[in-house]
């Protein structure tokens, strides 16, 4: 069993501005990072042609356009992004949002 301190861990600045993670599991299949979000960030528009993202809201407000649909959720929201789907994510607040981001692909 391996224990990671996220509190202790520092944030990393992602490709995309406003955007900052926390790496917690990487493997060739798929990871889980925590994602800080900064108010009126977006994560632009783009697809996984080989896996499947979810989003997992645990603190503040995320806005995910999921193909022709927005929607806003909240403390608690899950979302799950399908492969091949474009799909975005936006902290529509005026406060940080946090995020588990995570992602699979079937094994072969």
């Amino acid at each position: 069993m391996n224990e990671i301190s996220i509190h202790k861990m520092e944030w990393i600045p992602m490709p995309v501005k406003g955007f900052e993670g926390k790496p917690l599991i990487e493997h060739k299949n798929g990871g889980l990072k925590m994602v800080k979000i900064m108010p009126g960030s977006v994560f632009p528009l783009h697809q996984h042609p080989d896996k499947t993202e979810f989003a997992y809201v645990i603190e503040g407000t995320l806005e995910a356009t999921i193909g022709d649909t927005k929607k806003i959720g909240n403390t608690g929201t899950f979302y799950q992004f399908p492969i091949g789907i474009n799909h975005s994510l936006k902290n529509p607040s005026e406060t940080e949002t946090i995020v588990l981001i995570g992602s699979f692909s079937e094994e072969k």
